[in-house]
C-alpha cells in the first residue's frame, strides 16, 4: 500500500506541477499574429473600424469613383454597404450577428446614423436635429453614438433601428457615445460644467465621471462586457495616453511605445487593449496591450508571414474575444488599407493561447500514469 500511494503521490506532483508550468507558458507567451490585407473597393485606400468574433470587419473603403463607402468583410473579401441615398458611408463598428451601425449620406445631403448588413442600411434617425453617427452596437443591437438636438446641441445616445434616447451629459453641453456593451453600458465623452470633457460610462440612468490621468480632459472610446473602459487621458505632464479603467477603480496609465501619446480604442473580455502610439522615432505605430505590457503589433507579424516588414500597422482600431484585430496600415506602395490580424490560438496569443486544453491533457497523462502503476502493480 505504501508503495501504490507512492506511485500515486508521484503522479498527482508530475501532473499539477506540469499544469502549472503550462498554465504559466501561456500566460506569459509572447503574441503570434497572421496579417491579411483586406483591400479596397475598387479605389486606393480602405480603413477597418471594428471586429466580432467571427472575424468580420466593418470600416469604410475607397469605390472605383474615389468615393467612400463602408464595408463589412473578410479575409476573403470586402462587401460595400452602399448609402442612405446619399454619396458616402462610414461603418463604425458591428456585432456577432453581422450587424454593422455607422454614419452614412442621406438623399437629402445629411449625416445620419444607421444599422444594416449587407441586405441594406435602416436610417436611426436623431434626437431632433440634422445629423447623427453610430459609433458602437452591442450582441442586441443596441446601438450608442451622438447625434444633433433640436436645441443644436450635440450629445450621446443609446437606441436601434426604432428610437434614440438622449443619455445626457456631465454637467456640461455635450456629450459623445463611443461603444456600447452587451449591458447596455456606454463609454464616451462628455462635458463637464466647467466646458471640459472627461470620459465616462453610463446609461439612460445617468454618467458616471471617469476623471483623468491627472490632467485635465479624457475620452472612453471602447468598453467590455465586464466593464472595463480604455481610451486617452491627459496626464499631470499635459501628454495623452492610452488607459484601462472603470466606474469605481480609477483609471491604469497604460505608457507608450517610446513616445509622449498613446490612444486605446478597442478593448476585449479579456481585457487586452489595441491602439496606437507615438514610438518616439518620428511614427505612430500599432499596439496590443495584454497583462502588463505594451507591444508594438509590427514586432508580433509571424516570420513566415509574406507581409512581415511589407505592410506596415499604423492603426489598431478593433480587438475580438479571439485577439483577432483590425485597423490600418501602409502597404508596400504606401496606400492606407485595413488589415484583418488572425491570432495564432493553438502557438500562443497572450492571455487567449487556449491554456485549458494543455492542463486538462496533463491530467489525463496523470491519470494514464496512475493506471500504469496499477497495471505494474497486479
Amino acid at each position: 500500500m505504501k508503495t501504490e500511494f507512492k506511485r500515486k503521490l508521484a503522479c498527482l506532483a508530475f501532473t499539477l506541477a506540469a499544469t502549472t508550468m503550462m498554465g504559466a507558458t501561456a500566460a506569459n507567451a509572447t503574441p503570434v499574429y497572421n496579417i491579411t490585407d483586406l483591400g479596397t473597393l475598387g479605389g486606393p485606400q480602405s480603413i477597418g473600424f471594428g471586429i466580432n468574433d467571427s472575424g468580420q470587419v466593418t470600416g469604410q473603403a475607397h469605390i472605383a469613383s474615389g468615393l467612400a463607402h463602408a464595408f463589412v468583410g473578410d479575409a476573403a473579401g470586402l462587401t460595400d454597404l452602399g448609402t442612405l441615398g446619399g454619396r458616402q458611408s462610414r461603418g463604425w463598428d458591428i456585432n456577432n450577428s453581422g450587424q454593422v451601425t455607422g454614419q452614412a449620406d442621406t438623399a437629402s445631403g445629411q449625416l445620419h446614423a444607421f444599422v444594416g448588413d449587407a441586405t441594406g442600411l435602416t436610417d436611426i434617425g436623431t434626437l431632433g436635429g440634422t445629423q447623427s453617427i453610430g459609433y458602437g452596437i452591442n450582441n442586441n443591437g443596441q446601438v450608442t453614438g451622438s447625434s444633433d438636438t433640436a436645441s443644436g446641441q450635440l450629445h450621446a445616445f443609446v437606441g436601434d433601428a426604432t428610437s434614440l434616447t438622449d443619455i445626457g451629459t456631465l454637467g456640461g453641453t455635450f456629450s459623445q457615445g463611443f461603444d456600447i456593451n452587451d449591458s447596455g453600458q456606454v463609454t464616451g465623452r462628455a462635458s463637464i460644467a466647467s466646458g471640459l470633457a472627461h470620459a465616462f460610462v453610463g446609461d439612460a440612468t445617468g454618467l458616471t465621471d471617469l476623471g483623468t490621468l491627472g490632467g485635465t480632459q479624457s475620452k472612453g472610446f471602447g468598453i467590455n462586457n465586464n466593464g472595463q473602459v480604455t481610451g486617452e487621458a491627459d496626464t499631470a505632464s499635459g501628454q495623452q495616453h492610452a488607459f484601462v479603467g472603470d466606474a469605481t477603480g480609477g483609471l491604469t496609465d497604460l505608457g507608450t511605445l517610446g513616445g509622449p501619446k498613446s490612444t486605446g480604442f478597442g478593448i476585449n473580455n479579456n481585457g487586452q487593449v489595441v491602439g496606437w502610439s507615438d514610438t518616439g522615432r518620428g511614427s505612430y505605430n500599432a499596439f496590443l496591450w495584454d497583462s502588463g505590457t505594451m507591444f508594438d503589433l509590427n514586432t508580433l507579424i509571424d516570420g513566415n508571414d509574406p507581409l512581415r516588414g511589407i505592410f506596415g500597422l499604423t492603426m489598431a482600431r478593433d480587438i475580438n474575444s479571439f485577439g483577432d484585430i483590425t485597423g490600418y496600415g501602409r502597404d508596400a506602395n504606401g496606400a492606407t488599407h485595413a488589415f484583418l490580424l488572425t491570432a495564432q490560438r493553438t502557438s500562443s496569443v497572450g492571455t487567449n493561447s487556449v491554456p485549458e486544453p494543455a492542463p486538462l491533457a496533463l491530467l489525463g497523462l496523470g491519470l494514464l500514469g496512475l493506471a500504469v502503476s496499477r497495471k505494474r502493480r497486479v
